[in-house]
């Protein structure tokens, strides 16, 4: 039986804070007699609803130092990672990254060398890394006051949670760490400490844990997208005429929802919604209307001149705008809720390489992927290229989604689906089993069973 345990919680960042806040994975775990939680956010005001809570603790999360050598190591150690471990992604990412201005191809050269792909040079560092002490004093602090029996990384990728976890291992505390998307482990796999247990999505990103960092089967489990167990229950939803009033659309329109990226994977998102705005215009097709929704980090200033041409059938959907709460952006409980509305209202889904596929295909809806630029652009700088990443090649084996590769394409495949929707209706249910795991609204109840098995 478990009794008087203290879990810390590391939610430092935007996504894993609505990921696990408005899952029911913190309230499923203070449901158990004997357990305190710990939560370490740069939210804090996102858990308001705690406040009076003795079962849990909020505190600010402490930021990582800027300069430190245990931070300069990890540094050198996450290239030669990439040499060492290389995956088709990131030698993609290596020629053409997404952030070219922050890449300096010397920069990194020098840090990888000499022998980059020496595995006796990277485990030599790495053992160097675990020598040194790693934690400032306030970290060593608060695990005396709290003496947490089990540490939970909600991105064990990142360094933000480097000073945590190095003091965990020191003292000997148990670990866990989730890992968050589907791309983090062939992009940017490394991991500056290594855990007690892993949470995956799916077997495919089980596999990798295995394979790339020698992780043992027992210390993994698997347990679905815990954000997509709201797409499982559609019993509170918003009717479907509601849902259009509130955004000044028409219910009997049929819907386009495309789903934008940051300016550095999706440059072209604004030109290509012009062209396909203006092509029903052209052909006075009125009878479709198109919700574009803006990426976190993208920026409604640039689609401007879309805004400006007040095309009547082309609404911006910008998550966070019109939430009624001090919590705005994409840490209000009313993100997931919205984006599930919108999904399941729309009748075909557009993006480039993006999650948004697989929150279509929990949803059962069609899907339609860019993979062709406007303007002529070489290979590694071309969107053309994130559909060669590790992670994006059981979509397209499965048939599930429809690459459109020139924007002829894009147009006639947007006709196809809105003429049958139960097009690769198989497929995509094939592909929701293979990468969602299970969408049956249980996999908040499977991540906290696995916390819970951690404690004992």
């Amino acid at each position: 039986m478990i009794k008087n345990k203290t879990i810390f919680f590391l939610l430092p960042n935007g996504i894993t804070v609505r990921n696990f806040l408005n899952t029911g994975i913190i309230d499923e775990l203070i449901s158990k007699k004997n357990i305190r939680l710990v939560i370490f956010t740069s939210s804090p005001l996102a858990f308001d609803k705690y406040n009076n809570n003795e079962k849990v603790i909020i505190k600010l999360f402490i930021k990582k130092r800027k300069i430190s050598l245990s931070g300069l190591l990890n540094i050198i150690l996450r290239r030669r990672f990439y040499k060492v471990n290389q995956t088709v992604s990131n030698k993609i990412l290596s020629k053409g990254p997404l952030f070219p201005e922050n890449h300096n191809k010397i920069i990194e050269y020098l840090l990888s060398q000499p022998f980059p792909k020496s595995k006796i040079i990277y485990n030599t560092l790495r053992l160097i890394v675990r020598k040194i002490k790693g934690f400032r004093p306030e970290i060593l602090k608060v695990f005396k006051k709290y003496e947490p029996s089990l540490v939970i990384s909600t991105h064990p990728i990142s360094m933000d949670e480097y000073e945590y976890l190095s003091c965990a291992n020191k003292l000997g505390i148990r670990t866990i760490g989730i890992i968050k998307s589907w791309d983090n482990l062939t992009t940017k796999g490394y991991i500056p400490v290594k855990l007690d247990h892993y949470l995956a999505w799916n077997e495919i990103i089980k596999n990798e844990i295995i394979n790339i960092h020698h992780v043992q089967e027992s210390q993994i489990s698997v347990t679905g997208i815990p954000q997509f167990d709201l797409y499982f229950d559609k019993k509170n939803m918003i009717k479907r005429d509601i849902f259009f009033k509130k955004i000044m659309l028409d219910p009997n329109k049929r819907t386009i929802f495309f789903a934008t990226s940051p300016s550095s994977i999706g440059p072209e998102d604004p030109d290509i919604i012009f062209e396909k705005m203006c092509f029903f215009k052209n052909n006075k097709i009125k009878n479709i209307q198109v919700i574009a929704r803006l990426h976190p980090l993208d920026s409604i200033e640039r689609y401007k001149k879309l805004k400006e041409s007040k095309f009547p059938n082309l609404i911006f959907q910008i998550p966070g705008e019109n939430f009624n709460s001090k919590v705005n952006g994409i840490i209000n409980p009313e993100f997931i809720t919205e984006l599930r509305d919108t999904l399941f209202y729309s009748d075909v889904t557009v993006n480039t390489c993006s999650t948004t596929s697989l929150d279509a295909v929990a949803m059962d809806k069609p899907v339609i992927n860019i993979a062709f630029d406007l303007k002529p652009r070489k290979y590694y700088r071309s969107c053309r290229r994130y559909y060669d990443f590790d992670h994006f090649k059981p979509i397209l084996n499965s048939g599930a989604t429809k690459l459109a590769s020139n924007f002829d394409e894009y147009v006639n495949l947007i006709f196809r689906y809105l003429k049958k929707s139960e097009l690769e209706k198989k497929q995509r249910k094939n592909l929701r089993e293979l990468m969602c795991y299970k969408v049956d609204g249980q996999s908040s109840l499977r991540i906290a069973d696995a916390f819970l098995k951690q404690l004992k």
